[in-house]
């Protein structure tokens, strides 16, 4: 509805405002915007990229899945859905 999306409009903008700030501060994943648009960075930072590959060696099938963990689908980003 049109509150709604007013709402997450503003918490948008006031997240790009934060980040403007303090870009390298991070954030705590499970206090986060769902729709966080750089949630690798913002939750893992420099550290992405070496979770990726363990992920990748510990879990080849992908079995293990949260929204905006290390190795999720990115199809899952669009908004939040059961899994």
């Amino acid at each position: 509805d049109s509150i709604q999306i007013r709402t997450m409009e503003k918490v948008r903008a006031f997240g790009s405002e934060l980040r403007d700030l303090a870009p390298l501060s991070g954030a705590y994943l499970n206090e986060n915007d769902w729709l966080e648009p750089q949630w690798q960075n913002s939750f893992f930072g420099t550290k992405f990229a070496r979770l990726l590959q363990i992920k990748a060696r510990v879990d080849p099938t992908g079995l293990f899945q949260c929204h905006n963990c290390v190795g999720s689908n990115e199809a899952d980003h669009q908004g939040p859905r059961a899994l």
